[in-house]
Protein backbone atom coordinates (compact mmCIF):
# COMPACT_ATOMS: atom_id res chain seq x y z
CA UNK A 1 0.00 0.00 0.00
CA UNK A 2 0.94 3.28 -1.08
CA UNK A 3 0.35 6.26 1.19
CA UNK A 4 0.01 9.81 -0.05
CA UNK A 5 2.43 12.60 1.80
CA UNK A 6 0.22 14.83 3.31
CA UNK A 7 -3.61 14.61 1.56
CA UNK A 8 -4.46 18.19 0.96
CA UNK A 9 -2.16 20.96 0.86
CA UNK A 10 -0.61 21.66 4.64
CA UNK A 11 -1.14 24.88 6.58
CA UNK A 12 1.96 25.96 7.88
CA UNK A 13 2.99 27.61 11.21
CA UNK A 14 5.81 29.68 11.84
CA UNK A 15 6.73 29.99 15.63
CA UNK A 16 10.03 31.64 16.39
CA UNK A 17 10.06 30.73 19.75
CA UNK A 18 13.81 30.68 21.55
CA UNK A 19 12.87 30.79 25.28
CA UNK A 20 13.26 27.11 25.53
CA UNK A 21 16.63 26.78 24.33
CA UNK A 22 19.71 26.11 26.26
CA UNK A 23 22.07 27.63 23.96
CA UNK A 24 24.05 31.25 24.66
CA UNK A 25 22.18 32.80 22.33
CA UNK A 26 18.99 31.20 21.58
CA UNK A 27 18.19 34.66 19.41
CA UNK A 28 18.88 33.32 16.15
CA UNK A 29 16.47 30.52 16.17
CA UNK A 30 13.75 33.25 15.58
CA UNK A 31 15.64 34.57 12.70
CA UNK A 32 15.99 30.37 11.77
CA UNK A 33 11.81 29.82 11.43
CA UNK A 34 11.57 32.82 9.45
CA UNK A 35 14.71 32.03 7.44
CA UNK A 36 12.64 28.09 6.83
CA UNK A 37 9.31 29.79 6.12
CA UNK A 38 11.60 32.51 3.34
CA UNK A 39 11.44 28.86 1.06
CA UNK A 40 8.08 28.56 0.85
CA UNK A 41 5.63 30.37 -0.96
CA UNK A 42 4.79 33.99 0.76
CA UNK A 43 0.99 33.15 1.29
CA UNK A 44 1.69 29.97 2.34
CA UNK A 45 2.96 30.63 6.49
CA UNK A 46 1.16 32.02 9.15
CA UNK A 47 3.61 33.49 11.93
CA UNK A 48 2.79 33.08 15.57
CA UNK A 49 3.64 35.86 17.73
CA UNK A 50 6.62 34.13 19.82
CA UNK A 51 9.94 35.67 20.37
CA UNK A 52 8.69 37.84 22.60
CA UNK A 53 9.50 37.46 26.68
CA UNK A 54 12.05 35.75 28.31
CA UNK A 55 15.71 36.60 28.93
CA UNK A 56 18.02 35.45 26.40
CA UNK A 57 21.37 36.36 27.78
CA UNK A 58 23.50 36.16 30.92
CA UNK A 59 22.60 38.56 33.91
CA UNK A 60 20.44 39.01 36.66
CA UNK A 61 17.68 36.20 37.11
CA UNK A 62 14.73 37.48 37.90
CA UNK A 63 12.33 34.61 38.60
CA UNK A 64 9.03 34.84 40.01
CA UNK A 65 7.45 32.88 43.37
CA UNK A 66 6.23 29.40 42.56
CA UNK A 67 3.16 28.00 43.82
CA UNK A 68 2.70 24.40 45.27
CA UNK A 69 3.47 22.15 42.66
CA UNK A 70 4.39 25.41 39.74
CA UNK A 71 7.77 25.25 38.23
CA UNK A 72 9.38 28.87 38.17
CA UNK A 73 11.09 30.51 35.37
CA UNK A 74 14.98 30.45 35.67
CA UNK A 75 17.62 32.52 33.56
CA UNK A 76 20.55 31.44 32.08
CA UNK A 77 23.84 32.64 33.83
CA UNK A 78 27.24 33.56 33.24
CA UNK A 79 28.38 29.71 33.83
CA UNK A 80 25.91 28.20 31.52
CA UNK A 81 23.87 26.21 34.15
CA UNK A 82 20.43 28.07 35.20
CA UNK A 83 20.61 28.79 38.71
CA UNK A 84 17.32 27.96 39.13
CA UNK A 85 17.86 24.39 38.56
CA UNK A 86 20.54 24.67 41.25
CA UNK A 87 17.61 25.96 43.36
CA UNK A 88 15.23 22.96 42.45
CA UNK A 89 12.85 25.53 39.89
CA UNK A 90 12.71 22.92 36.50
CA UNK A 91 12.24 25.44 33.51
CA UNK A 92 13.51 28.58 32.20
CA UNK A 93 11.50 31.09 30.53
CA UNK A 94 8.27 29.21 31.83
CA UNK A 95 5.74 32.19 31.42
CA UNK A 96 7.05 32.57 28.33
CA UNK A 97 6.85 29.13 27.18
CA UNK A 98 3.38 28.58 28.45
CA UNK A 99 1.90 32.08 26.75
CA UNK A 100 3.59 30.70 23.45
CA UNK A 101 1.96 27.44 23.86
CA UNK A 102 -1.43 29.25 24.80
CA UNK A 103 -1.23 30.99 21.10
CA UNK A 104 -0.19 28.28 18.78
CA UNK A 105 -2.91 26.16 20.59
CA UNK A 106 -5.31 28.59 19.84
CA UNK A 107 -3.59 29.17 16.58
CA UNK A 108 -4.62 25.13 15.66
CA UNK A 109 -7.81 25.39 17.13
CA UNK A 110 -8.86 28.24 14.69
CA UNK A 111 -7.08 26.20 11.83
CA UNK A 112 -8.79 23.28 12.59
CA UNK A 113 -12.11 24.51 12.49
CA UNK A 114 -11.45 26.73 9.01
CA UNK A 115 -9.77 23.39 7.32
CA UNK A 116 -10.61 20.50 9.73
CA UNK A 117 -8.84 18.30 7.30
CA UNK A 118 -5.87 20.02 6.31
CA UNK A 119 -1.98 18.64 8.15
CA UNK A 120 -0.16 21.31 9.62
CA UNK A 121 3.74 22.12 9.15
CA UNK A 122 5.39 23.83 11.80
CA UNK A 123 9.12 25.68 11.05
CA UNK A 124 10.54 26.56 14.62
CA UNK A 125 12.63 27.93 16.74
CA UNK A 126 13.49 25.37 19.09
CA UNK A 127 12.01 22.12 20.07
CA UNK A 128 9.66 23.59 22.49
CA UNK A 129 7.51 24.20 20.10
CA UNK A 130 6.65 20.68 19.04
CA UNK A 131 4.28 21.05 22.01
CA UNK A 132 0.87 22.34 20.89
CA UNK A 133 1.18 20.94 17.24
CA UNK A 134 2.12 17.44 18.42
CA UNK A 135 -0.56 17.15 20.82
CA UNK A 136 -3.25 18.12 18.82
CA UNK A 137 -2.71 15.51 16.47
CA UNK A 138 -3.07 12.46 19.13
CA UNK A 139 -6.33 14.51 20.14
CA UNK A 140 -7.39 13.75 16.57
CA UNK A 141 -5.83 10.36 15.78
CA UNK A 142 -5.25 8.36 19.28
CA UNK A 143 -2.87 5.55 19.08
CA UNK A 144 -3.53 5.76 15.15
CA UNK A 145 -0.27 7.79 14.63
CA UNK A 146 3.23 7.64 15.26
CA UNK A 147 5.67 9.86 16.01
CA UNK A 148 9.43 9.82 14.55
CA UNK A 149 12.07 12.06 16.61
CA UNK A 150 14.77 12.57 13.75
CA UNK A 151 17.04 14.14 16.41
CA UNK A 152 20.55 13.90 17.94
CA UNK A 153 19.27 14.41 21.35
CA UNK A 154 16.42 12.48 22.98
CA UNK A 155 14.74 15.35 24.58
CA UNK A 156 13.75 13.29 26.83
CA UNK A 157 14.75 14.95 30.35
CA UNK A 158 12.23 15.05 33.13
CA UNK A 159 12.54 18.63 34.83
CA UNK A 160 14.86 17.40 37.78
CA UNK A 161 17.12 15.32 35.83
CA UNK A 162 17.43 18.53 33.56
CA UNK A 163 21.18 19.83 33.67
CA UNK A 164 20.07 23.09 32.24
CA UNK A 165 16.61 23.48 32.81
CA UNK A 166 15.81 24.26 28.96
CA UNK A 167 12.31 23.43 27.58
CA UNK A 168 13.36 21.89 24.47
CA UNK A 169 15.24 18.97 26.34
CA UNK A 170 11.71 18.24 27.74
CA UNK A 171 9.35 18.42 25.53
CA UNK A 172 9.10 14.80 24.07
CA UNK A 173 9.34 13.72 27.93
CA UNK A 174 6.40 15.92 28.51
CA UNK A 175 4.38 14.95 25.34
CA UNK A 176 4.63 10.99 27.18
CA UNK A 177 3.31 12.93 30.19
CA UNK A 178 5.72 13.76 32.61
CA UNK A 179 7.08 17.50 32.35
CA UNK A 180 6.26 21.07 33.94
CA UNK A 181 2.85 21.45 35.50
CA UNK A 182 1.58 24.25 33.20
CA UNK A 183 3.10 22.59 29.88
CA UNK A 184 1.79 19.44 30.26
CA UNK A 185 -0.86 18.05 27.66
CA UNK A 186 -4.30 16.77 28.13
CA UNK A 187 -4.46 13.33 29.27
CA UNK A 188 -6.36 12.56 25.67
CA UNK A 189 -3.06 14.46 23.85
CA UNK A 190 -0.14 12.22 25.72
CA UNK A 191 1.55 9.94 23.79
CA UNK A 192 2.51 6.70 24.83
CA UNK A 193 5.95 5.39 24.32
CA UNK A 194 4.98 2.79 22.22
CA UNK A 195 3.91 5.66 19.37
CA UNK A 196 7.51 7.11 19.59
CA UNK A 197 10.87 6.11 17.71
CA UNK A 198 13.23 7.97 17.92
CA UNK A 199 15.77 8.20 14.63
CA UNK A 200 19.19 9.61 14.29
CA UNK A 201 19.55 9.63 18.01
CA UNK A 202 23.46 10.05 19.23
CA UNK A 203 23.63 12.06 22.06
CA UNK A 204 21.68 10.59 25.27
CA UNK A 205 22.50 11.63 29.22
CA UNK A 206 22.17 8.85 31.84
CA UNK A 207 18.55 9.52 32.66
CA UNK A 208 17.51 9.20 29.29
CA UNK A 209 19.29 6.40 28.89
CA UNK A 210 17.46 4.34 32.05
CA UNK A 211 14.21 6.15 30.73
CA UNK A 212 13.97 4.46 27.84
CA UNK A 213 15.44 1.23 28.97
CA UNK A 214 12.24 1.54 31.13
CA UNK A 215 9.88 2.24 28.81
CA UNK A 216 11.34 0.53 25.32
CA UNK A 217 10.90 3.35 23.03
CA UNK A 218 12.27 2.28 19.63
CA UNK A 219 15.50 4.01 18.93
CA UNK A 220 16.80 3.87 15.09
CA UNK A 221 20.33 5.49 15.94
CA UNK A 222 21.88 5.98 12.35
CA UNK A 223 20.14 6.23 9.10
CA UNK A 224 22.09 3.99 6.77
CA UNK A 225 18.81 2.29 5.91
CA UNK A 226 15.41 3.83 5.41
CA UNK A 227 13.84 0.50 5.91
CA UNK A 228 14.73 0.84 9.93
CA UNK A 229 12.60 3.32 10.37
CA UNK A 230 9.63 2.20 8.49
CA UNK A 231 9.87 -0.57 9.75
CA UNK A 232 10.36 0.68 13.23
CA UNK A 233 7.08 2.75 12.62
CA UNK A 234 5.21 -0.11 11.28
CA UNK A 235 6.05 -1.93 14.64
CA UNK A 236 3.81 0.89 16.47
CA UNK A 237 0.88 -0.63 14.78
CA UNK A 238 -0.33 3.53 13.51
CA UNK A 239 -1.22 4.15 9.97
CA UNK A 240 -0.38 7.84 9.96
CA UNK A 241 3.09 9.24 11.18
CA UNK A 242 4.04 12.27 12.28
CA UNK A 243 7.38 14.12 11.69
CA UNK A 244 10.04 15.57 14.06
CA UNK A 245 13.15 16.91 12.26
CA UNK A 246 15.51 18.80 14.53
CA UNK A 247 18.10 19.85 12.18
CA UNK A 248 20.40 19.10 14.20
CA UNK A 249 19.91 14.93 13.35
CA UNK A 250 22.55 16.23 10.23
CA UNK A 251 26.25 15.73 10.56
CA UNK A 252 27.79 19.40 10.87
CA UNK A 253 29.94 19.35 8.21
CA UNK A 254 26.56 18.36 5.94
CA UNK A 255 24.32 21.45 7.57
CA UNK A 256 25.69 24.41 8.60
CA UNK A 257 22.84 26.49 10.42
CA UNK A 258 22.97 24.26 13.80
CA UNK A 259 21.91 25.69 17.40
CA UNK A 260 23.31 22.46 18.94
CA UNK A 261 25.53 20.23 16.71
CA UNK A 262 26.46 16.95 17.49
CA UNK A 263 29.57 15.30 15.50
CA UNK A 264 28.67 11.78 13.52
CA UNK A 265 25.00 12.43 12.38
CA UNK A 266 23.19 11.92 9.09
CA UNK A 267 23.73 13.15 5.57
CA UNK A 268 21.24 15.13 3.50
CA UNK A 269 20.10 11.88 1.08
CA UNK A 270 19.80 9.75 4.29
CA UNK A 271 17.11 11.59 6.34
CA UNK A 272 15.42 12.48 2.81
CA UNK A 273 15.43 8.96 2.01
CA UNK A 274 14.21 7.69 5.45
CA UNK A 275 11.15 10.67 4.70
CA UNK A 276 10.75 9.29 0.90
CA UNK A 277 10.29 5.68 2.62
CA UNK A 278 7.80 6.91 5.60
CA UNK A 279 5.57 8.99 3.40
CA UNK A 280 5.45 6.08 0.57
CA UNK A 281 4.12 3.55 3.71
CA UNK A 282 2.43 5.85 6.13
CA UNK A 283 0.06 9.06 6.01
CA UNK A 284 1.68 12.22 7.27
CA UNK A 285 -0.18 13.60 9.35
CA UNK A 286 2.19 16.54 10.77
CA UNK A 287 5.80 17.79 10.04
CA UNK A 288 7.93 20.04 12.11
CA UNK A 289 11.19 21.74 11.26
CA UNK A 290 13.19 23.17 14.43
CA UNK A 291 16.52 24.47 16.02
CA UNK A 292 17.14 26.62 12.71
CA UNK A 293 20.10 28.55 13.33
CA UNK A 294 20.79 30.79 9.78
CA UNK A 295 24.54 30.09 8.88
CA UNK A 296 26.63 33.66 8.79
CA UNK A 297 28.53 32.24 5.58
CA UNK A 298 26.81 32.94 2.24
CA UNK A 299 27.78 29.47 0.94
CA UNK A 300 27.40 28.15 3.54
CA UNK A 301 23.22 29.30 4.07
CA UNK A 302 23.02 28.72 0.49
CA UNK A 303 24.23 24.97 0.93
CA UNK A 304 22.19 24.52 3.61
CA UNK A 305 18.48 26.48 1.95
CA UNK A 306 18.84 23.64 -0.81
CA UNK A 307 19.05 20.64 1.31
CA UNK A 308 15.79 22.30 3.34
CA UNK A 309 14.15 22.50 -0.10
CA UNK A 310 15.04 18.76 -0.83
CA UNK A 311 14.06 17.88 2.56
CA UNK A 312 10.56 19.79 2.20
CA UNK A 313 10.14 18.19 -1.19
CA UNK A 314 10.82 14.68 0.10
CA UNK A 315 7.85 15.57 3.20
CA UNK A 316 5.48 16.11 0.31
CA UNK A 317 5.69 20.13 0.46
CA UNK A 318 6.96 20.37 -3.12
CA UNK A 319 3.33 22.52 -3.81
CA UNK A 320 4.36 24.97 -1.54
CA UNK A 321 7.98 25.89 -2.39
CA UNK A 322 8.94 28.84 -4.19
CA UNK A 323 11.39 28.34 -6.92
CA UNK A 324 14.90 28.67 -5.33
CA UNK A 325 16.38 30.74 -7.25
CA UNK A 326 13.31 33.33 -6.05
CA UNK A 327 13.76 32.86 -2.17
CA UNK A 328 15.18 35.63 -0.59
CA UNK A 329 18.24 35.85 0.66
Amino acid sequence: MTAEAFVGEPLVLVVPQWQGSSVADPLPLAAGARRSAQLLRPDAPVEIDASGGGEPTAGERTASEPTAGEPTAGEPTAGGRDEAVEAGVAVRNAPALVRNAALVRAALATLATRAPDRPVVTLGGDCGVELEPVAATVARYGGDVAVVWFDAHGDLNAPAESPSGAFHGMVLRTLLGEGPADLLPPTDSRLTPEQVVLAGTRALDAAEEAYLARTGIRVVGTLDDPAAVTEAVAATGASRVYVHLDLDVFDPAEFSGLSYPEPNGATAEQVCAALRALTARFALVGLAVTEHEPAEEPQAAASDARILHDVFTAAGLATLLRDPAEAPN
